[in-house]
């Protein structure tokens, strides 16, 4: 069995990668962690800041300063003085500051990363069954919508996976990561550039002359280490990021653009490609050999199983597994029974009567009682469908 990890996803969203042969790729600015973007802004960090614009305040001193007069003129208004920087503030005072330092970084991050996030271990397939843990819980009720989703098994050398195959574990510690205190200097990098050996930049944090390459690449693997860490509190996660390089990628057979309508044209039934504003997400193709099962959630809808299916006897897709998953009956773990189209049709569509019932989504129509499924959240006032002849049952 070869290496598998699994992409959590909701049922309209599983539906539409195993159907377009495709799966999305997110930008850095797009993860639902905030801190994704934000590389930590240390009293270290604000020393160095405070230095920067002492430097500033030296260069400028003394430079003859120009006032515009009325009809246009320029004339002259004197020098520069020395303005001394504000004194330091601790960062635990700061509110939102540091964002506007890490403006660069942010623009450096979309436009040179986009992430593939999957989950390194579920249960073991090629088996009959098998069980997971609270962990998994947590990632069928965050990514799945709330166990109504679908779970994908991919095979990781069946596709593209960025910088590293394999992709990358992320680490999971309580120190923030962020970039060197010199990252941010503007005039200190001034005075860098003026010692510097030409050719040979100093690295500020080395007493070495790298070439401008292995500046470049030194800056790239603090990206990637930035990219590649995560607070505790995502540990349940068990993340494996695939990173990509977005100039790379556009130039690969891999890139696909998926392009929608904006929300004013698609409420009109305008299609993306009449859409004047349309809106669109970066993504990778994933070849049908790349599927290896398909997880249906414990309260999948049965429209969306349906749909699964219709698409999974597609002979491309001949070879993937199918897993129903059952809510064990003491203890807090998902159970995971592999199965056939028959046998998993039924058994979803037993849990949507059951759910039907209890919420009274029932009516009576010529003698039979005709229930109406409803997703999670939602709930019918079903004399609405009584004795209207259109419903059906």
């Amino acid at each position: 069995m070869p290496k598998v990890l699994f992409k959590f996803s909701s049922g309209s969203g599983a539906v539409d990668i195993l159907d377009g042969g495709s799966i999305f790729i997110t930008s850095p600015l797009d993860m639902n962690d905030p801190f994704e973007m934000r590389p930590a802004w240390t009293n270290a960090h604000q020393a160095r800041f405070q230095q920067d614009e002492q430097r500033r305040s030296e260069m400028t001193r003394g430079v003859p300063v120009m006032v515009a007069t009325e009809g246009g003129k320029l004339v002259p208004g004197g020098t520069m003085p020395y303005i001394p920087p504000p004194p330091q503030t601790d960062v635990e005072s700061q509110r939102g500051i540091a964002d506007m330092h890490n403006e660069m970084v942010f623009s450096r991050l979309h436009g040179e990363f986009r992430v593939l996030s999957l989950v390194s271990s579920l249960f073991q397939l090629g088996t009959q069954g098998g069980e997971s843990d609270e962990q998994a819980t947590l990632m069928w009720s965050h990514y799945a919508d709330q166990f109504q989703g679908m779970c994908l098994a991919l095979d990781p050398s069946r596709f593209n996976n960025g910088i590293q195959a394999g992709g990358f574990e992320v680490a999971y510690s309580p120190q923030r990561e962020s970039l060197p205190e010199a990252y941010y200097d503007c005039f200190l990098a001034l005075d860098r550039e003026r010692l510097d050996v030409p050719g040979y930049p100093k690295d500020p944090a080395s007493p070495l002359l790298p070439r401008p390459s292995d500046l470049a690449e030194q800056d790239r693997r603090r990206f990637i280490n930035f990219l590649t860490h995560k607070s505790p509190a995502w540990s349940y996660e068990r993340e494996v990021r695939m990173i990509y390089e977005i100039e790379q990628l556009l130039r690969s057979k891999d890139h696909r653009r998926i392009t929608f309508a904006c929300d004013t044209c698609k409420q009109r039934g305008v299609q993306a490609e009449q859409c004047q504003h349309p809106w669109y997400r970066d993504a990778i193709r994933l070849p049908p050999e790349a599927v290896l099962a398909v997880i249906f959630g414990t309260d999948t809808m049965m429209a969306t199983v349906q749909k699964a299916f219709s698409i999974l006897g597609r002979p491309q897709y001949s070879h993937v597994e199918v897993y129903w998953s059952a809510l064990h009956s003491a203890r807090y773990s998902v159970q995971y029974v592999k199965g056939d189209r028959s046998y998993i049709e039924f058994m979803q569509e037993e849990r949507t009567r059951q759910i039907a019932q209890a919420k009274r989504h029932f009516w009576a129509d010529a003698g039979r009682v005709c229930l109406k499924p409803a997703r999670k959240g939602v709930n019918y006032d079903m004399s609405k469908f009584t004795n209207t002849g259109k419903s059906g049952c």
